[in-house]
């Protein structure tokens, strides 16, 4: 399920894990010098889906996992 409003042909997905979640990370050309890369995962426990992305003109050595891993903070229990 897309939560992020985003709506590309993704020229590359990917399956990825964010801490104990499972995701997808995705990157489209947006025009001709513009891309977008799009990190979404799901955690289980409290049914929350997460979203995080970002729009550049260079995506090289830029790992979104490693920011989601980052800012990701697992809910306990009930939201």
């Amino acid at each position: 399920m897309n939560i992020s409003g985003m709506y590309f042909a993704w020229d590359h997905e990917e399956a990825v894990q964010i801490n104990h979640c499972e995701g997808t990370l995705g990157l489209a050309q947006t025009g001709s010098e513009d891309w977008v890369e799009l990190c979404q995962w799901f955690d289980a426990a409290p049914g929350l889906m997460y979203s995080l992305s970002v729009s550049t003109t260079d995506s090289d050595g830029l790992d979104l996992t490693a920011v989601a891993d980052m800012v990701y903070l697992p809910v306990q229990g009930e939201v």
